[in-house]
Parts: structure tokens; sequence; C-alpha cells
């Protein structure tokens, strides 16, 4: 079965920094640790209220204007949000054997399964 990741140029060793729900998240804790109403946050921010819902709610696909929103109420940058984590394979044991390709091609599995599932949860949000 093809997957999006047979067309896309990706690097099974990296994932986003930070995922929709992760964003989401900080957004709605900084609101809170604000002690602030949604009205009054997005006041606040200059950033529109029925955008700022839908963020919290992570309840749909994160667009440039989602990200600029979040980009401006987390004061981070936009290359910051979008950044991609590379995944250290020197701490991986290898003490199974002397040959390493299996606990690679392991780990190559899982990071292609991780993948996938992040791929789907993005295709599937409204």
């Amino acid at each position: 079965m093809a997957s999006i990741f047979n067309t896309v140029t990706f690097n099974d060793c990296q994932r986003p920094i930070f995922t929709s729900y992760e964003l989401s998240k900080k957004v709605k804790e900084k609101r809170k640790l604000e002690n602030l109403s949604i009205d009054e946050f997005s006041k606040k921010y200059d950033v529109d209220s029925d955008l700022l819902i839908q963020v919290e709610e992570a309840k749909r696909s994160f667009s440039p204007k989602l990200y600029k929103l979040c980009s401006k109420v987390l004061n981070l940058s936009i290359d910051e949000l979008t950044a991609v984590e590379k995944d250290d394979l020197c701490d991986a044991s290898y003490r199974a054997s002397a040959d390493n390709n299996g606990v690679l091609n392991t780990v190559e599995l899982a990071n292609k399964l991780f993948n996938e599932i992040i791929m789907q949860k993005k295709i599937s949000v409204n």
C-alpha cells in the first residue's frame, strides 16, 4: 500500500518539534496562566477570537493563519514552530549482536509507522 511518504522526501529519523496539539495546548496554557477570557486574550494579542478558539480546540489542521496566531501569542517565529527534530541514534543499544542492521531496521520501521500515524491524524482532522 502506497503512502504519502512514497512521494514526499522525508527523513525517517526526524519529525516536527511541535504537533498542532502541543501548540494548541501551549496557547491555552498561556491564556489560563494570564487568567484571561478568550475575548480578553484575543484583544491583548490582537488576534481573532474565532481563530483563537480554533487553535485552542485543535479541531482542524493548522493553516498559515493559525501558525501566525501561535507565533504572535507564544512569541516564537514560524521557523521555530515548524522546525523538525532529528533523532540521535547514538544512544540506541546495539548489544544484541555485532551486526547493527537489525536494530537500525527496527528503528527505521518504527519511525515509518510513527510518521504514518501522524500523517493519517493530520489528514483526518477537519
